[in-house]
């Protein structure tokens, strides 16, 4: 009586462990710190601590809050940038107004005694 030929016996492996880790968000540090150096002070600052955030929360595997705090980052950053342009630019209109004028913006005119 012939047999049938039975398969070899696969080798037993465990499944790979698979992480569901997400992508870290982007922390917009950098660009909250020249915000805060170069062009607005409180709206950089809170741009910098929502950045910090981010890193603290992911690591926490957080990961919901950690995108929610890379957005508001985000944000602040965007705001201070917009704010400190607009501030620049509109400096520039008035030294380039007062250039153009005639008026005398030395002082005083001189006294002679």
């Amino acid at each position: 009586m012939e047999y049938p030929e039975t398969p070899p016996a696969m080798p037993v492996t465990p499944p790979p462990y698979e992480y569901n880790i997400p992508e870290r968000a982007k922390t917009w540090l950098l660009e909250s710190i020249l915000t805060t150096i170069f062009l607005c002070l409180p709206f950089g600052i809170v741009g910098i601590v929502y950045a910090i955030r981010v890193n603290s929360l992911h690591d926490q595997t957080r990961y919901k809050e950690s995108r929610h705090a890379s957005k508001i980052a985000k944000r602040w950053t965007m705001i201070g940038l917009t704010i400190g342009i607009l501030n620049l630019a509109f400096i520039a209109i008035m030294i380039y107004i007062g250039s153009m004028s005639n008026l005398n913006l030395s002082g005083a005119e001189p006294l002679y005694f």
